[in-house]
Formats: C-alpha cells, structure tokens, sequence
C-alpha cells in the first residue's frame, strides 16, 4: 500500500477514536459522572468538540430524531468505516497495487 494510503487510513482511524471518545465524553456530562469545573476536562471536552462537531453537527439534522439518543455519531463511524473500504477497493485504480 503507499505512503499516500496508509495515511489516509491512519487518518482515519484517528477520527474513528475521537468520535467514540466524542460520544463517551456526551454520556459522561449526560450521567453527570465528572465534574464540568475541571480544566483538564474542559480542555479535552472542547479539544474534541472542536475536531468533530463540525462534521457531527450536520448529521444531527439528517438523522432521525430519536429523542434523546444521538445516532450522529453511529452513522459518523459508519461512513468513516465505508471510506476507509472505498480506498482499500479502488486502490488498483488509484494505481496502487
């Protein structure tokens, strides 16, 4: 696989991680099980935000409403997996074998 590929993938698998960590930061703050006050928290908490909402914010409004579970991030995953797939199966067409 070349450089340009493995990249790619690695990429995406570093998305992947933060959306979980994403979600789990949301059942966190949801089961008020850690203290919002904290700085270190905050800063992972809005580090995160940062890197995945702008991509998570618009699923929001193309998912079904389910009250109060967010699919957002399933789906997010789910087409990160399906992207990650696409570059492994046209890789003979990008020329790469």
């Amino acid at each position: 696989m070349s450089p340009t590929l493995q990249l790619a993938d690695r990429l995406i698998e570093i998305y992947i991680c933060l959306v979980v960590v994403n979600a789990i930061f949301r059942w966190i703050i949801a089961f008020d099980l850690v203290d919002t006050d904290s700085k270190f928290f905050l800063a992972l908490w809005y580090l995160v935000s940062r890197l995945t909402e702008p991509i998570l914010k618009p699923l929001r409004k193309l998912a079904p409403n389910m009250g109060v579970i967010d699919i957002s991030h399933v789906i997010m995953i789910l087409s990160l997996l399906l992207a990650r797939e696409l570059l492994y199966w046209f890789q003979p067409a990008l020329g790469y074998q």
